[in-house]
């Protein structure tokens, strides 16, 4: 589809696209590109049945809050949409986002979203940067981001997310796997045209699986704090020191592409004195997810062994232990002020820590109690217990659903307040359900995603109030926003 038209642009959507003005009887158009307050003349690229998507090819009449973008991508990287727009501009249409979500999807009345706090740094605040693997219309190999409104993928050598350091080790990996002639995983048709109505069947995962090829498939590089011998067991001459790390994921390679990315890993770290250790690990899944299924290494200079994956991950006054490819937030400076609002409502006494992840923020915030938490992933529990121990909090970690040991959780925690970080996807229905029929006082809800929790707190309002909707700014640039709402049962 190649129809060309110009579009006033009105507003902003959630996933950062701007909203035409519409004409009568006219479907709602999505122009990529686009900042509200601008004409352009757009390429519509998807005309369905209620809306139409549009990519934005010249901007005729300029948005009164456009400014320079601070990176040289700004215009193919599809990683930040709002890049062009004024940084103070940006956080009064992401609380416009959450406010629309309350109102819209939560049916939330006279609930009000407090300013947005804004992230301390607007550029080189990410600790972790997710990239994936590519090749140009040359077929060189590339590493990068998705281009905006396409797949492919946009090298990114420069990008303000990240810090000199890590530009240089993004610069350096990209190299070295061109020059070793690896070959870059490219997904199946099947895959990336979905069955009609947006579900795939299993004869389509299948075909993805049997169509997909190659090796390469993402980057991370994450920084931290290099553990020392209490963590891991070991002196280490880095430890205490601010250091990198590199996790590739791959598909399943041959011996000899496997044997070639232990040789990348080696020079990478005799290239790179801030390098603390280089992890591979392969995903099966014909997928875009970025977390390996298996991993086949983690190597520092001291050697191959499973601890090199292991760093430190500040918060506040606190490091908490985590592994390298583990979730933790990331943005450091800006996840403290959101650590600092979720305190706000908690009271000193015990706490249910629920996604409690590695263990934080709840070690950070449980005053005169204990801790009881409750995290799906095993190894994030691990950790967990770990945390709790090198910082002397009594604590007791439960891995599983969290709706199913719910409630086992709340007669082990014997507490009246719940901390609660769930996913994107917000919490289950069963979940939310419990947490009605719970005995609780306070509960705290942090999320990052708008839609997800004005779903959540229409159900949770029919036993608890909503005191504060506190939203914080971890991801400048896009418009994504953590939320920190403060809950108190209904008297």
């Amino acid at each position: 589809m190649d129809a060309c038209c110009e579009l006033a642009i009105a507003s902003l959507s959630s996933d950062g696209r701007g909203i035409a003005v519409r004409a009568p009887n006219e479907p709602v158009t999505f122009v990529a590109g686009a900042l509200p307050g601008e004409t352009v003349l757009a390429r519509i690229t998807a005309d369905r049945k209620s809306f139409r998507e549009a990519r934005a090819l010249e901007i005729l009449k300029a948005s009164p809050d456009a400014a320079a973008p601070c990176c040289p991508h700004a215009a193919e990287c599809g990683g930040c949409p709002l890049m062009r727009m004024a940084y103070p501009v940006q956080l009064v249409w992401k609380r416009r986002i959450l406010q629309d979500a309350f109102a819209r999807i939560g049916h939330l009345e006279g609930v009000e979203a407090a300013p947005v706090v804004p992230s301390p740094l607007a550029e080189g605040f990410r600790n972790k940067m997710e990239l994936a693997f590519g090749t140009d219309a040359e077929g060189r190999l590339r590493l990068g981001m998705r281009r905006r409104s396409g797949h492919d993928i946009v090298a990114t050598p420069q990008c303000r997310l990240m810090d000199e350091g890590a530009r240089a080790l993004v610069q350096a990996v990209e190299a070295v796997c061109a020059r070793e002639r690896l070959g870059v995983y490219r997904q199946g048709a099947a895959e990336e045209a979905p069955a009609r109505g947006g579900r795939r069947g299993r004869s389509d995962r299948r075909d993805a699986r049997e169509q997909a090829s190659g090796f390469l498939r993402f980057c991370q590089i994450r920084s931290g704090i290099v553990p020392d011998e209490s963590c891991t067991g070991f002196a280490m001459p880095s430890q205490g020191q601010e250091a990198y790390w590199v996790i590739l994921v791959t598909s399943r390679g041959s011996d000899a592409e496997t044997a070639a990315l232990r040789r990348i890993a080696c020079e990478l770290l005799e290239g790179f004195p801030a390098l603390h250790a280089v992890v591979h690990e392969e995903r099966k899944a014909a997928d875009f997810l970025r977390q390996g299924d298996t991993r086949h290494f983690a190597l520092c200079r001291q050697g191959e062994f499973p601890e090199a994956a292991l760093m430190l991950a500040p918060l506040g006054e606190r490091r908490y232990l985590v592994d390298c490819a583990g979730f933790f937030q990331v943005n450091t400076r800006a996840a403290e002020k959101l650590a600092g609002l979720a305190g706000q409502g908690l009271v000193p006494g015990n706490l249910l820590d629920l996604y409690c992840g590695a263990g934080a923020p709840g070690l950070s915030l449980v005053r005169e109690g204990r801790v009881t938490g409750v995290e799906y992933a095993k190894a994030s529990v691990a950790s967990a217990r770990l945390n709790a121990e090198r910082m002397g909090i009594p604590a007791k970690y439960l891995a599983g659903d969290a709706a199913r040991l719910l409630p086992r959780a709340l007669r082990e925690a014997k507490a009246r307040q719940a901390l609660c970080d769930p996913p994107r996807a917000g919490l289950t229905l069963p979940l939310a359900s419990a947490l009605l029929e719970a005995d609780l006082d306070r509960l705290v809800y942090i999320s990052c995603n708008p839609a997800t929790l004005a779903r959540d707190l229409q159900k949770l309002v029919e036993g608890f109030d909503i005191v504060r909707a506190l939203p914080v700014d971890l991801f400048p640039h896009t418009p994504h926003i953590e939320t920190v709402c403060l809950l108190r049962k209904k008297n």
